[in-house]
């Protein structure tokens, strides 16, 4: 259904349910769990949780290998995130909703550029390089790569698995599996892009106008501070540490 929401839906609905939604829907379920210690000090919930999280995104990532539409691949890689989300739920409540917290963040930022950016490369048959940037980066972040947006949240996620699962078998297999997820988006990312640089056939189709400056000048603004916070992932975590305060 995420897939099938990027595909169909409006740009307004899709972040309003990806992004302000789902964060509306993490707020009570951590609520619930600050309620009910007991299931969090239960193992088997702990384990069940991060192997849903490591499933889904696994399955992200296969979808991601097999897309050959930009929207396509951009609901893969929203699963992919979703599914480290998922695992943030095992944590103890103050930090596992500081770190849902920093995703969800990344998440509402790199959605909004994806889609900007898809709907302007549509508008122009694919021809706009700053629409194409946008999008590239978009999907950079929401996978957590270095030098985005996204790391900091995805490595903070990474290492507490290690420190929760401790010295357990299973620790080795969640990392390992949730990095192969990421690899097997970044690859179907970079299939897609190379369908974007591939000789096209010659077309009488009219070119299309520029982005408006006004609008370049916002999305570039947006893109800035995307870099921003990638140079600088602890200003990130520090906000979320905040918001969690503030609605905690």
């Amino acid at each position: 259904w995420v897939s099938r929401l990027v595909v169909d839906a409006p740009l307004g609905v899709t972040v309003l349910l990806l992004g302000v939604g789902q964060t509306a829907v993490f707020a009570f379920l951590f609520q619930l769990l600050t309620l009910n210690p007991a299931l969090l000090a239960d193992g088997t919930f702990g384990q069940l949780g991060r192997w849903c999280g490591v499933a889904t995104a696994l399955v992200g990532g296969v979808l991601a290998l097999t897309a050959v539409y930009p929207r396509r691949l951009l609901g893969a890689l929203l699963l992919i995130d979703i599914g480290f989300g998922l695992i943030t739920l095992t944590f103890p409540p103050a930090i596992g909703w500081e770190t849902a917290l920093a995703l969800l963040l990344v998440r509402l930022l790199s959605l909004l550029l994806a889609l900007v950016g898809l709907n302007l490369l549509e508008a122009n048959q694919g021809r706009s390089p700053f629409a194409l940037l946008l999008f590239v980066y978009s999907c950079l972040a929401l996978l957590g790569l270095p030098l985005t947006v996204g790391f900091g949240g995805r490595w903070v996620i990474l290492a507490l698995v290690a420190e929760v699962v401790g010295g357990e078998t299973a620790v080795s297999w969640q990392t390992i599996l949730l990095l192969l997820a990421t690899a097997m988006g970044t690859y179907g990312l970079f299939r897609l892009l190379a369908l974007f640089f591939a000789p096209q056939p010659h077309t009488d189709t009219p070119a299309q106008p520029p982005e408006p400056l006004w609008l370049r000048g916002l999305l570039a603004l947006l893109l800035l501070i995307g870099l921003w916070l990638a140079a600088f992932p602890q200003a990130l975590l520090s906000y979320a540490h905040n918001l969690a305060a503030l609605f905690g």
